[in-house]
């Protein structure tokens, strides 16, 4: 269908419903244009989530699904009000329920079964809790709480992270109708929405208020101001606004009084800023804040410029009416669902390697369809659900009810199969950590002080120091032992996730720059310039910045400390596996005859980011003589393989921290000669 055609057939039906109610012209037809706007909030989601490293920031879809529930919900209801002359508060809710809970409950049933099956104990614990949480719609409240991040490692392995947008629309459609119509007047007959300029001032105010709100709490509570539903209602409202503003027909609308060229650029423009945010975003900005104005901003301009007709001609609705998005836009609901379980499960069902995120992207996409046609659409245009809303509303709750009682008896069976001996000592060795943090060496993330801990004589010969955050203090076990010499001193200065890159950069549980990182790395960088050790070791995590900010980072570094200190070693970032190692371990005990079937619990050692990175750091300790890149991973990942378990020992303890008992493990002697084929440093230990 060409553009032109798809226009006029869109201006046909927008036309048919100005004359059933030429008050309602946005609210009484189906919009082609916004079940096509779905289909691109999706494609963006599953993007970021599938790992498109350019649409890392295509998590703005769910702030697109906002802002359209907000303009679709006040338009429906308006359009009851001016039928019936009120707002059916049940009705209200029971359509929002058959609309939301079957495809929903049916996600979290399945998906909870496979967890029972396929994860270990001690995981499906978590599972338990946020499947409760979610069918209460409350999992964005629960995950707030937890100071779950959402970018941060460990979420990933939530199965159900996803359902907090849900939490947040539920939670907004329980308050909505009743702040809609205080706001609208709708409480009187009288004060109907016939002045649309009264309704418009009263919803800017709405936003206004809840935007000014996002902002405080992204200040002081950034976890907050990303789940929570107050500091995200005012995406809602703005899809309301918009709804407000073009609400009357003819000369009222003053939307519809600007050229059919305007319009169209305007919706042009609206898609844009959704695609560009998706492009310049990523899981480093500081979201939502100001920066959540760009896709909302968008989305309402892509809203706004299909309220009209727009006569003939290449609108952004055209694009939007093809029939892919279409048909990808009627099922966003169920991939949305059925994405995010399947990207999680389906390398631990099927093996690491086996299926490739495109093929599980295909697998979810088949299931939200299936979702759709077997589940959501049927229910949802059950009339005889829709006569007996009462009959609805209750089944609903008595599900919720059943299915919470249900993961309860989960949770109940989970603690009992945690306490088999094998599942303990797993569980165990995740608090497997180096000595320096009971010894209160590392102060995290909290302050900035530094923690110098030493360890042997104060007034030893030599001294050597391990700088670092938690992937370089990791190495303190094997050095300790490489180091247990009376002429040695061995000094610990180490911050968690303060990577010795002279860098600022944005911390996700902070919601801000970690400005006390950069304050504590010149503090121990100060320390060393004054101590001026015999030898420095550096290790730091290998990802989250660019190759110019390695570079230039840590050439920065070694200008302050190269001169003070006798020789300097940069320890390559251990592998980052593709799994969690104790979880993996956990798994093949729990269900040994189905994991014994697959390749194990382990990966290749090598992969393009973390040689990237080392090579990188290789070139920029050429520039100084007495600083060498120090590669031991060939010790942990022994012939460029990477297990979980070597000589009956957990050797990681989540994706890319070795355990210390592993540590101890290795050979100092192998340590050594390790560093002399780097360098021939002198004063090393013999």
């Amino acid at each position: 269908m060409g553009a032109g055609l798809i226009d006029r057939h869109r201006c046909t039906i927008q036309s048919q419903g100005a004359v059933q109610n030429n008050k309602m012209q946005s609210g009484t037809h189906f919009r082609l244009d916004i079940e096509g706007l779905r289909a691109v909030a999706i494609l963006l989601v599953v993007a970021a989530h599938a790992g498109v490293q350019a649409l890392e920031g295509g998590f703005v879809g769910v702030d697109v699904f906002f802002v359209i529930s907000g303009f679709l919900i006040t338009s429906l209801l308006f359009k009851e009000y001016h039928a019936s002359g009120k707002i059916d508060l049940s009705n209200f809710y029971s359509r929002r329920l058959k609309r939301l809970l079957p495809a929903l409950m049916v996600m979290i049933l399945l998906v909870s079964l496979l967890a029972a099956v396929f994860l270990a104990p001690h995981e499906q614990l978590e599972q338990s809790n946020a499947a409760m949480s979610a069918l209460g719609w409350v999992s964005n409240i629960y995950f707030a709480l937890a100071n779950y991040g959402y970018f941060e490692a460990g979420s990933e392995s939530n199965l159900f992270l996803h359902t907090w947008s849900l939490g947040v629309e539920e939670q907004f459609y329980l308050i909505w109708p009743l702040l809609i119509m205080l706001v609208a007047g709708l409480y009187s007959r009288q004060a109907g929405p016939g002045n649309t300029q009264k309704l418009t001032l009263r919803l800017s105010f709405v936003v206004l208020v809840f935007f000014l709100l996002a902002l405080v709490l992204h200040q002081s509570k950034p976890i907050w101001s990303f789940y929570l539903m107050p500091a995200r209602a005012w995406q809602f409202a703005a899809g309301a606004l918009v709804f407000s503003y073009t609400s009357d027909s003819g000369e009222e609308n003053r939307w519809g009084q600007l050229s059919p060229m305007v319009r169209r650029m305007a919706g042009w423009l609206g898609l844009a800023l959704i695609l560009l945010s998706a492009l310049w975003l990523d899981s480093a900005s500081p979201y939502p804040g100001w920066r959540a104005v760009l896709p909302t901003l968008g989305t309402c301009l892509v809203l706004l410029s299909g309220t009209t007709c727009v006569g003939a001609g290449y609108s952004v609705g055209s694009l939007l009416s093809l029939a892919p998005l279409q048909f990808i836009g009627r099922i966003s609901y169920s991939w949305y669902l059925w994405h995010w379980p399947v990207f999680l499960l389906g390398p631990i069902i099927g093996g690491q390697g086996l299926f490739s995120l495109p093929q599980l992207t295909v697998v979810s996409l088949g299931l939200a369809g299936a979702s759709y046609l077997l589940i959501e659409k049927p229910i949802r245009g059950s009339a005889w659900l829709s006569l007996h809303k009462w009959v609805n509303l209750s089944a609903s709750l008595l599900v919720i009810v059943l299915l919470i009682f249900a993961s309860g008896v989960w949770k109940s069976y989970i603690t009992q199969w945690g306490g088999s001996e094998q599942q303990l000592k797993y569980k165990a060795f995740y608090r497997d950590l180096p000595r320096i943090y009971s010894d209160g060496c590392d102060s995290w993330y909290h302050s900035d002080r530094l923690d110098v801990c030493s360890y042997g004589r104060d007034d030893a010969k030599h001294t050597v120091v391990l700088l670092g955050d938690s992937i370089g203090a990791q190495w303190f076990p094997a050095l300790h032992n490489v180091y247990r010499n009376p002429d040695w001193r061995f000094v610990v200065l180490t911050k968690s996730s303060c990577p010795i890159i002279d860098k600022s950069f944005f911390y996700s549980r902070l919601g801000r720059n970690f400005i006390e990182c950069d304050s504590w790395r010149n503090k121990a960088l100060e320390w060393i310039q004054d101590a001026g050790p015999s030898v420095v070791f550096m290790g730091t995590i290998s990802s989250g910045f660019s190759e110019e900010d390695w570079i230039e980072g840590t050439a920065r570094v070694l200008d302050k400390i190269s001169g003070s200190a006798g020789e300097i070693f940069i320890l390559r970032g251990t592998h980052r596996l593709p799994f969690d190692g104790l979880s993996c371990l956990a798994r093949w005990s729990w269900q040994t005859n189905f994991f014994a079937a697959r390749d194990g619990c382990n990966s290749a050692s090598s992969s393009p980011g973390g040689d990237n990175i080392y090579s990188w750091l290789q070139l920029v300790a050429k520039k100084y003589p007495n600083v060498h890149a120090l590669d031991l991973n060939g010790l942990i990942c022994p012939e460029g393989r990477c297990y979980a378990q070597l000589s009956k020992v957990p050797v990681f303890r989540d994706h890319q921290h070795v355990t210390a008992s592993f540590m101890r493990l290795l050979d100092p002697a192998s340590i050594i000669s390790r560093m002399k084929a780097a360098a021939d440093p002198q004063g090393v230990a013999e």
